[in-house]
C-alpha cells in the first residue's frame, strides 16, 4: 500500500471485511459510520481489485447517494 501511495503511511486499520462478515450492510455502517480518510478495496468475482479512497466520514443514509456541497471556494 505504502508504494501505491508514494507517500509514508502509518498503519492501516481493516475495519470491515465483508467476506466475514455475511456482506451484513448494517455492521459496515456500525463499524465505519463516523471514519474518514479511508480505504476500500473489493475484488470482482473476476479477480481484479478496485478501490478508492475518500477523506470524508461514512454515513448511513436513506438516500442512494448523497451530494456535498463543494466548500473549496
Amino acid at each position: 500500500m505504502c508504494s501505491f501511495f508514494q507517500v509514508p503511511v502509518q498503519s492501516f486499520e481493516l475495519l470491515y471485511r465483508a467476506s466475514e462478515n455475511n456482506f451484513s450492510v448494517e455492521l459496515f455502517h456500525k463499524l465505519c459510520d463516523g471514519v474518514a480518510d479511508t480505504v476500500v478495496l473489493i475484488e470482482t468475482n473476476h479477480g481484479k481489485v478496485i478501490g478508492g479512497y475518500t477523506p470524508i466520514p461514512w454515513e448511513k443514509s436513506s438516500e442512494s447517494f448523497k451530494q456535498l456541497e463543494d466548500d473549496s471556494g
